[in-house]
């Protein structure tokens, strides 16, 4: 729900008129993506009502599907100012957006951190990603398994972890720091709570 809100708010910010945006998603049934959504809905409606939203695209994560959807996408709206990718499959996206002479003026904001997606954030192709840390999610989810498995307890709140937001202008940094985190296990383990499960907004 905070990538949905914070994408929302950035497009109409980076927009700052009445313009057509777009998202794309997984699948509405899968709770993630659809919570997504909804936030990307409700910050758009609350904060930035003078722009409009298409349905949704339902790719299923499957590339293939994703450009040919894109494709028609913006064949049907030529004059879409800007698309919101839930997922990590940005780069059909992009690619459809290239083949439609619309990715120049497109305003692109896309999820997560991968090779490919950093090229197109240093070219300008896409305005910023939305990285939601899958490796600390993933040391996250270790820790809620052990301290359970191990000591018979559990967090009875829901844990969370704030994603980070990504641009031209901090993506050496980031990579840098995120480089750092991953060959050094001192400084990743600084990334999770020093106690057990004091704070559920892991930053």
């Amino acid at each position: 729900m905070a990538s949905g809100a914070l994408a929302a708010d950035l497009m109409g910010r980076f927009l700052n008129r009445k313009a057509k945006v777009a998202i794309t998603m997984s699948a509405l049934a899968i709770t993630e993506p659809a919570e997504k959504l909804a936030a990307f809905k409700k910050t758009l409606r609350n904060l930035h009502p003078e722009m409009s939203l298409l349905e949704p695209v339902e790719d299923h994560d499957v590339e293939p599907e994703a450009y040919d959807k894109c494709q028609k996408l913006f064949a049907a709206h030529p004059d879409l100012a800007g698309i919101y990718v839930t997922t990590e499959a940005s780069m059909p996206v992009i690619q459809a957006a290239k083949d439609a002479h619309l990715l120049d003026r497109l305003t692109v904001i896309a999820t997560d951190l991968f090779p490919s997606l950093i090229e197109q954030i240093r070219s300008g192709k896409v305005t910023a990603t939305i990285h939601q840390r899958p490796y600390m999610q993933g040391r996250l989810a270790f820790r809620v398994l052990q301290e359970f498995l191990v000591h018979g307890q559990y967090p009875s709140f829901r844990a969370t972890l704030a994603p980070h937001l990504v641009m031209a202008g901090n993506l050496d940094f980031f990579l840098e720091k995120q480089a750092s985190n991953q060959t050094s296990a001192g400084s990743a383990a600084s990334d999770l709570p020093s106690s057990d499960f004091h704070s559920n907004n892991y930053d």
